[in-house]
């Protein structure tokens, strides 16, 4: 995040860190390489950061906070949660940042609009079913069964195709 940052932030740039220097101290074109920058620059700056809030740990939250990176709540079993809403203020506010409830923020939340409600079930079950896949496993669709869990979980025949039991 260090050099991602760096590079959005600055016209030129380097970074000694744990894991990388950059840029590395090797020849380049007859002298050696101080600094380097992003190309192509990004037009809008500062650059907006967002995350998603899943565990809503301090650890992250304050991480967040400290790099400005603004935080989005939604999808499963976080989108209706108190915690990481007052967990991001509270990380701002250890940082000295009053921020308003909502502020820094995003809240996402699936919906579907159909001319009627047996339309819009019918249209949004493959979704549906894709999405419960994909996080069911990691505990992220709320009050879902095992029994649920288990028949959503693809089951790959010979020849490696996946088939979902239904």
């Amino acid at each position: 995040m260090e050099i991602i940052l760096k590079a959005f932030e600055q016209e030129s740039f380097s970074h000694q860190g744990k894991h990388y220097t950059l840029p590395p101290a090797v020849p380049y074109r007859g002298y050696e390489l101080r600094e380097i920058t992003l190309v192509p620059r990004p037009i809008h700056r500062p650059v907006e950061c967002w995350q998603p809030i899943m565990s809503a740990r301090p650890r992250a939250l304050d991480f967040m906070v400290r790099h400005r990176i603004k935080g989005v709540i939604g999808g499963g079993a976080v989108t209706m949660a108190e915690g990481p809403v007052h967990g991001y203020r509270e990380a701002a506010a250890r940082a000295g940042r009053d921020l308003a409830l909502r502020e820094d923020l995003c809240l996402g939340i699936f919906f579907h609009l159909a001319d009627t409600p047996e339309r819009a079930i019918r249209e949004i079950t493959p979704f549906d079913e894709e999405h419960v896949k994909m996080f069911g496993p990691l505990g992220f669709v709320p009050g879902i069964t095992p029994a649920q869990l288990e028949a959503s979980a693809p089951v790959v025949r010979e020849g490696g195709h996946a088939e979902v039991s239904r």
